[in-house]
């Protein structure tokens, strides 16, 4: 008969049905260890012991307690879809414990099940579009400088062809400043390519150090002040840039437009150019 190891016993552990997910998981994490070392610090190989005697415990208050089978079945399936919960698989761990040792559960802990029983329905149910996926780069793009959603901004980036958590989606599109964004990113151009447009007075281009940089540069600096006004600059628009918006608000639609006598294009929003007339054009008459 072989002689059984500290490993075997660790794997029997890591199966026990009579053992928290919890525990099973610390099971592993010292078969885990053993494997790599081939012995256990006293520490560590006490823990076997009390493993053992909290399944052997278990399962012999299971020899004498009723349980509810039925809700057992109702843990388990959705701990079957826990890819789907974003959070609660402990929990529900917890609770089965408590069932097969002939607990009940109070009011609050089955309104719980229910929840989560509905959030996993919700996922199954959630149909996720092109335009939905469309919107949700938008979003993760404007997201992702504002500090706002991280967990969603890492995921997406991890994974483009994630889908969200159906209740997470529906607060992110229920956002006044999602509205705006995707409002902004998929709405029509004041501009279009080849236009001739200068700078408001009241503007604030979003990339203002680079075009302070290109106007030094173009103009030299001695005839260049950062307190004379550049609304007299007058350009040329030469991209638009549908769905690339770094701000939550009305015109943040994003042209590359590049200004006469300057080298370099910059980034400027809607909201911060107007036309040019023939009759203003530089040069005109």
């Amino acid at each position: 008969m072989a002689r059984i190891t500290l490993g075997n016993r660790l794997e029997t552990l890591t199966m026990s049905p009579f053992l928290s997910q919890r525990d099973k998981d610390f099971a592993a994490s010292l078969l885990a260890h053993y494997q790599r070392r081939k012995s256990l610090t006293s520490g560590r190989r006490v823990w076997v012991d009390r493993l053992e005697a909290k399944a052997a415990e278990t399962e012999k208050q299971l020899a004498t307690v009723a349980i509810d089978t039925p809700l057992v079945a109702r843990i388990d399936a959705i701990l079957a879809d826990a890819d789907k919960l974003p959070w609660g698989k402990d929990i529900l761990d917890s609770m089965k414990a408590q069932v097969n040792l002939g607990k009940s559960l109070s009011d609050r802990q089955l309104a719980l099940i229910a929840k989560l029983e509905k959030t996993v329905s919700d996922v199954k149910s959630f149909v996720f579009t092109d335009v939905e996926r469309a919107q949700l780069k938008v979003l993760v793009d404007y997201y992702a400088t504002t500090g706002y959603y991280h967990d969603l901004v890492r995921e997406y980036r991890g994974n483009p062809e994630m889908i969200p958590n159906p209740a997470l989606w529906s607060k992110l599109m229920g956002s006044k400043y999602a509205k705006v964004v995707l409002d902004e990113a998929f709405g029509t151009f004041k501009f279009n390519v080849g236009q001739i447009v200068r700078l408001n007075s009241a503007s604030e281009v979003v990339d203002k150090a680079n075009l302070r940089k290109v106007i030094k540069r173009a103009l030299g600096n001695e005839q260049y002040s950062e307190k004379r006004h550049d609304n007299n600059l007058q350009g040329i628009v030469i991209a638009t840039l549908p769905g690339k918006i770094k701000n939550a608000s009305r015109g943040a639609k994003q042209y590359q437009v590049l200004f006469f006598g300057m080298a370099e294009t910059v980034m400027v929003e809607e909201r911060w150019l107007v036309r040019v007339s023939k009759k203003k054009l530089r040069g005109g008459k």
